[in-house]
């Protein structure tokens, strides 16, 4: 029986470099020994992680290359990190601190990206948006609503798109990053 997709997400990230990688290969296709390219890990450290990811069924085989008598797999994300509740809260604390530093990197990494590629504000509507409110817990259970219907509708108007633009190149690429948490004490 084959497990449901939360499960298997919640599984194969359980290491804090396998959500780092399957955020990369959900960008641009790669090789584990591309992606040791541009990561302080041993080469082995990846591929071990490639190959779980792969064994999860997050991750797919998108070609192959013969280079010097090696053959090279290039593979690429098929599953967006999106845990359930249940599934994250299951978790060791380690490991959601890990998939958590993993997502906020990669969300400053492209607004980082965008900045420097003079992207971000080519539009004049690009947003950045800093809410600090006083919370009871239906409060915090409200606005948790909220994001999840945000990033929802996200992914519903990403669809009409393809569906009114099937030519990708007259696309684009858009970075929403919503993020939502109890601040520390003293801030």
């Amino acid at each position: 029986m084959k497990l449901p997709l939360e499960r298997r997400l919640g599984r194969g990230v359980s290491h804090p470099l396998r959500a780092k990688l399957l955020a990369m290969l959900n960008t641009n296709p790669a090789s584990a020994s591309e992606l040791d390219e541009v990561l302080d890990e041993p080469l082995s450290n990846i591929s071990y992680h490639v190959r779980e990811l792969w064994l999860w069924g997050l991750i797919e085989v998108v070609g192959t290359e013969r280079v010097r008598g090696a053959t090279k797999t290039i593979y690429r994300g098929i599953t967006k990190m999106q845990l359930t509740d249940d599934v994250f809260k299951g978790m060791p604390t380690a490991t959601k601190d890990g998939i958590i530093i993993e997502a906020i990197t990669e969300a400053f990494d492209r607004a980082r990206s965008a900045v420097e590629g003079d992207t971000f504000s080519r539009h004049d509507n690009s947003h950045i948006i800093t809410a600090i409110p006083s919370l009871d817990e239906q409060g915090w259970n409200e606005v948790a609503d909220v994001i999840t219907g945000a990033y929802e509708r996200v992914n519903d108007i990403a669809g009409e798109a393809i569906n009114r633009e099937p030519d990708p190149e007259k696309r684009f690429r858009a970075t929403v990053s919503l993020l939502s948490y109890e601040s520390p004490a003293g801030t």
